[in-house]
């Protein structure tokens, strides 16, 4: 399914770039990955019901059939929601391959496997892939420590349940900030906004380093709200220049959120060595990189960039 996930990245980028003025590229994408923002906010609520409101709890004291009986209901129960997914999404390809010859596309010489990588020899398209790295290793180091930060007695001092429901609010944050950014950057530049958007999300993490209580534990949930346009953003100002290769920089741009993996690492073995408030210091020096790009985008403008003056 990850796998399937990638394909459709690869795929939709580059074609979400095509349908329309390259100077409004970043905010179509932005649009587009509001949605699916929306779609890992929701459906999670929507599956617990629809899954676990038709499983049955298991009392240790039934009989071995009945338990048999009970695993079957449940992995049954389960089989039907994944099944009836499936459906929709056949349903939905069905619908766009009827719609394929209505999206015009220039003509792509596809290249070799290790020609694909030749790319990076385009300084803009190779720090914006690395930033990509940066910003979802950030973004999911940030994420996974979130429920431990909350509990902590210098921050928030939540229970594990109420601390899970303030990180939900920390990736929900995120969908707004899309749908909002939308319109944001079909209004102003890219760079500019990537670089103010980084600043911000480095600064509150650095705040919450440096405080405690309410002040600590909230500038920390709020940087969700920033991360919501920088991959959006930085995909627009990478690929800008690519032209017909636009298909390849978005396959290596995919493979580059191995920094969701990489990153945390990092992060998690800082924090053990020091503190976990010391190790912020990798996620704010991450959103530093990611706004000097910026700025280097905005200073190296070309005449197909998505800038708006």
């Amino acid at each position: 399914m990850a796998i399937g996930v990638v394909i459709l990245q690869v795929a939709l980028n580059p074609l979400v770039s095509l349908l329309g003025s390259p100077k409004t590229t970043s905010s179509r994408l932005t649009f587009a990955q509001s949605f699916n923002s929306l779609g890992t906010t929701v459906f999670p609520y929507i599956s617990s019901i629809l899954i676990l409101g038709n499983l049955t709890d298991t009392n240790k004291s039934i009989l071995q059939s009945e338990l048999e009986t009970n695993q079957y209901h449940t992995t049954s129960v389960i089989s039907q929601m994944y099944l009836t997914i499936a459906i929709f999404l056949l349903l939905f390809t069905f619908l766009f391959w009827r719609q394929r010859n209505n999206f015009t596309e220039p003509k792509i010489k596809y290249s070799k496997f290790f020609q694909i990588f030749t790319i990076l020899k385009k300084p803009r398209f190779a720090m914006g892939a690395f930033c990509i790295f940066l910003y979802v290793g950030a973004e999911v180091a940030i994420g996974s420590i979130m429920v431990n930060y909350l509990m902590r007695q210098d921050t928030l001092f939540l229970g594990s349940v109420s601390a899970g429901q303030h990180t939900a609010i920390y990736w929900g944050s995120a969908m707004i900030g899309r749908f909002l950014g939308c319109w944001i950057l079909s209004r102003f530049s890219d760079a500019k906004n990537l670089c103010v958007c980084c600043l911000t999300a480095s600064s509150l993490v650095i705040i919450s380093a440096c405080t405690v209580g309410f002040i600590s534990g909230w500038s920390l949930i709020i940087v969700g709200l920033f991360n919501s346009i920088m991959f959006p953003t930085i995909f627009s100002l990478a690929t800008v220049d690519l032209k017909d290769r636009k298909s390849e920089g978005s396959s290596i741009i995919c493979t580059t959120i191995s920094g969701g993996v990489i990153i945390p690492l990092i992060f998690g073995y800082m924090a053990d060595i020091t503190t976990l408030r010391e190790a912020l210091i990798i996620p704010a020096i991450c959103y530093m990189i990611i706004a000097a790009y910026g700025i280097f985008c905005h200073d190296k403008k070309s005449g197909s960039s998505a800038e708006i003056e």
